[in-house]
């Protein structure tokens, strides 16, 4: 396995055809990374089980709807906002990919576990155009 790659994807099903087969993939909900969470953890533990050294984060481009819209009742929305203080239209809103890659890429790079030398790419697939465009780092 050392050389190949983990690849964290968000989970829009235009990415679904392009994922390598037999490699290590994590799907990452809207790519709403954050240091401690299940996502990374299971990023980590990739790099270190498989001995990987590279990571390549795919983002979508595109209109969804924001989850929010699918969150019916007022009781979810303030148990949400009132008692585990989350802003439920930001936590459930339609993601800006274009904002989230370069943000995941800056937890990963700078992430305390994280081994020297991992190389960390960011992609944005727009499936309008049928293209990938690279993200730089921050």
């Amino acid at each position: 396995m050392e050389g190949k790659a983990i690849w964290v994807a968000d989970t829009h099903p235009a990415l679904d055809s392009l994922l390598p087969e037999g490699e290590l993939v994590i799907r990452c909900g809207e790519l709403q990374l954050q240091a401690y969470d299940g996502c990374m953890r299971s990023i980590l533990q990739g790099v270190y089980e498989r001995r990987l050294n590279r990571i390549v984060v795919l983002g979508c481009a595109g209109a969804r709807p924001a989850l929010a819209e699918y969150v019916q009742g007022e009781t979810a929305a303030y148990l949400m906002k009132h008692v585990h203080r989350v802003d439920p239209d930001r936590w459930l809103g339609a993601p800006d990919v274009h904002g989230q890659l370069p943000e995941a890429l800056r937890l990963l790079r700078e992430h305390p576990f994280m081994p020297k030398g991992v190389e960390i790419l960011a992609f944005v697939y727009d499936p309008a155009k049928e293209c990938f465009t690279g993200v730089s780092h921050v």
